[in-house]
């Protein structure tokens, strides 16, 4: 009979920590952090604003004297983020973050106009297209339709 409560007990001091070990992968980190150094015309930018809006959150925060920035805990998920410094124009970057990882986003200001595509569109006009409509207004008509009222 010893034997016997001394089995139970091991079980009943056994079985909780089983159940523990199989739970804790349910435990596992659904967040990232998000970090990286903003500059504006190849200088770092102190205080810039930085803006990380995504998965229903927004994070805002300001740029350190090195130009850094950090958001601890993103939940994974899609993200813009948004960098804002003084009059320069904002710059936004699409980014996923990921659980239990580290984003490095670096984003460069500048006044200069960058191209970044080009388009050409030509259009051609014949039988096939569709007709353009033309009214001609004459002098005439223009005295008749002020007389007419």
């Amino acid at each position: 009979m010893r034997y016997f409560y001394l089995a139970l007990c091991a079980a009943l001091l056994i079985t909780p920590a089983l159940l523990v070990s199989f739970t804790a992968p349910a435990n596992a980190a659904t967040t990232g952090l998000v970090r990286g150094t903003i500059t504006a015309d190849g200088a770092l930018a102190k205080g810039a604003l930085v803006t990380l809006v995504g998965e229903g959150s927004r994070f805002t925060t300001t740029t350190n004297s090195q130009g850094q920035y950090i958001f601890a805990a993103v939940p994974f998920g899609n993200y813009e983020l948004t960098a804002h410094y003084q009059s320069l124009p904002d710059t936004s970057v699409n980014l996923t973050v990921s659980s239990d990882t580290v984003s490095t986003i670096d984003v460069a200001l500048s006044q200069q106009i960058k191209t970044i595509g080009n388009v050409a569109a030509s259009a051609r006009a014949g039988t096939n297209g569709t007709p353009v409509a033309v009214n001609q207004i004459g002098g005439a008509q223009i005295r008749n339709l002020a007389s007419a009222r």
